[in-house]
């Protein structure tokens, strides 16, 4: 069997203009993740990510941890298959969560994302999003060599697609999971020919420091 490991990538900056950056605690949970591949002799055939920056960097800063232990990792490899799905907030309701108190704009940022999330699922691009990861996730399957081992940083919402298909539950689904997904988490999938079940979820056990856990 193979392993397709799909990698949330780490805390961005959602509150800001540029959100597509890691935060300094971004950027330190990856390399939580990197060290503790490297501690446990975790080898990688190919590495892949989307062409969001806040993937790539995270992937960037996993190499990084095995080139400084000595250890080789794979050439990343990028396709925008699995980039995060785009919705609309307006700029005003943006400007209304950047100016509220930090202890209340999480609160207030999920209320408006569901709100965009509801509306985008009503519309053809959700589908489309929902088409673009499946084939792109079946694509990077049908091309590998047997006993692969593929590290994919990506995003929640192409992550909760991963599951919502493999799990065969009905598409929005996929955006239910999404929610519960990590910052710097891994979900395993092992895969053969046309099978691919689930191996694990959402493990986090290279951030123990509870600051660390993030959603957004």
């Amino acid at each position: 069997m193979s392993v397709l490991a799909l990698i949330r990538h780490g805390q961005a900056r959602p509150f800001e203009k540029d959100s597509d950056r890691l935060t300094e605690v971004g950027e330190q949970q990856a390399r939580e993740l990197g060290a503790y591949w490297v501690q446990r002799g975790v080898k990688w055939t190919q590495a892949w990510c989307g062409t969001l920056e806040r993937q790539r960097r995270t992937a960037e800063i996993v190499a990084e941890c095995y080139r400084a232990a000595g250890h080789a990792f794979p050439a990343l490899q990028q396709s925008d298959a699995f980039n995060e799905y785009a919705i609309h907030i307006s700029p005003a309701a943006l400007e209304a969560v950047q100016q509220a108190q930090p202890a209340g704009r999480n609160r207030i940022f999920q209320s408006l994302i569901e709100q965009a999330m509801f509306d985008f699922m009503m519309t053809p691009a959700f589908e489309e999003f929902h088409q673009r990861v499946t084939n792109g996730l079946q694509l990077l399957m049908d091309a590998a060599p047997s006993q692969s081992r593929i590290a994919l940083f990506t995003s929640g919402g192409p992550i909760g697609v991963a599951m919502q298909s493999v799990l065969k539950a009905p598409p929005p689904q996929a955006i239910e999971i999404n929610w519960r997904v990590r910052n710097g988490s891994v979900t395993e999938f092992l895969f053969s020919g046309t099978k691919v079940s689930l191996d694990s979820f959402n493990t986090i056990p290279h951030l123990d420091d509870k600051h660390l856990q993030t959603f957004r």
